[in-house]
């Protein structure tokens, strides 16, 4: 009897201490969703934790931009400038399909100008299938002779010519002439960056190109 009742016992207490298959399922599926959980709070609040880093400290942030121009901040809208046809003097009307390069141009025109005209003018050439979205503007304060538009024409065809005070410009540009500059307009007439006359016109391709990529045509 006293055999019967020890090994009664022992069974007893190994069938305590044992799980059913059913609990250890249980177990199991009880771990992964704490794991999923943890898991899923840290995707969710890792970036919150990346971006609260990177404002406190800059680091991560970019040192520059990847234009080449001089961004205008904020970007100022053609009408600024209050151009006018170089015919009869009414309001000069950009078309709005167009990007556009304005080219100040208020005196004779001497290395400066020949400068902007012909880094503009390649550049043009260069975006092959892209020419018609671009028009270059020369502006002017009106007082451009009949033998230098004549070669303007014959130079720099589809040039078109437009008409501001030149106080009216400079007091948008503030610049001497040693730095003058040309700007290029989106398509909704905002001046948007500006280059000097010496920029290289690889510089000025790369950033029309990406603009023409990302605009509507």
């Amino acid at each position: 009897m006293a055999s019967i009742k020890t090994i009664s016992v022992l069974n007893g207490g190994m069938n305590s201490s044992s799980e059913t298959p059913e609990s250890a399922e249980v177990s199991t599926a009880g771990r992964r969703g704490r794991v999923t959980a943890i898991l899923l709070f840290v995707v969710l609040l890792a970036p919150m934790l990346v971006a609260y880093f990177i404002f406190k400290t800059g680091l991560g942030l970019p040192k520059g931009t990847i234009n080449k121009g001089v961004l205008i901040q904020p970007a100022l809208p053609i009408s600024t400038l209050q151009l006018e046809t170089l015919q009869n003097g009414e309001p000069f009307i950009l078309d709005t399909s167009r990007w556009h390069i304005l080219i100040p141009v208020f005196s004779d025109c001497n290395n400066v100008c020949a400068s902007m005209l012909y880094t503009t003018r390649q550049v043009h050439i260069r975006l092959g299938k892209n020419v018609h979205r671009l028009a270059r503007v020369v502006i002017t304060d009106g007082s451009l002779s009949p033998n230098f538009k004549a070669e303007l024409k014959e130079a720099h065809p589809g040039l078109q010519i437009a008409v501001a005070s030149p106080e009216v410009w400079r007091s948008v540009f503030p610049l001497s002439s040693s730095e003058e500059r040309y700007v290029l307009v989106d398509q909704n007439g905002f001046m948007m960056m500006s280059y000097r006359f010496d920029e290289k016109g690889e510089h000025l391709l790369k950033d029309v190109e990406r603009m023409l990529k990302f605009s509507h045509e």
